[in-house]
């Protein structure tokens, strides 16, 4: 039950609330900053695929791909979490 809660949080983080808050700019915006992290390029690999376990690192490449084809003006900063 946990993990379903989990898992269902980390989907609306960081893929549905991006997309949701993305979809709502006006395309005057001048730039958008999202931060999202490293290794979501492989997130099917080891180690990545650790950190991965409840599809955050998926959820978070979603997300870039999803501001990536928004048309608007953007910076991805990938933290690395240390």
């Amino acid at each position: 039950y946990h993990l379903l809660l989990m898992t269902r949080y980390l989907t609306c983080l960081d893929w549905d609330g991006v997309r949701n808050f993305v979809s709502a700019m006006p395309q005057t915006v001048k730039r958008l900053v999202l931060v999202s992290s490293i290794g979501v390029t492989k997130y099917n690999e080891i180690p990545w695929s650790i950190m991965n376990l409840f599809g955050v690192l998926k959820y978070k490449k979603m997300a870039e791909d999803f501001v990536r084809n928004s048309g608007i003006p953007f910076t991805i900063i990938r933290g690395r979490g240390d």
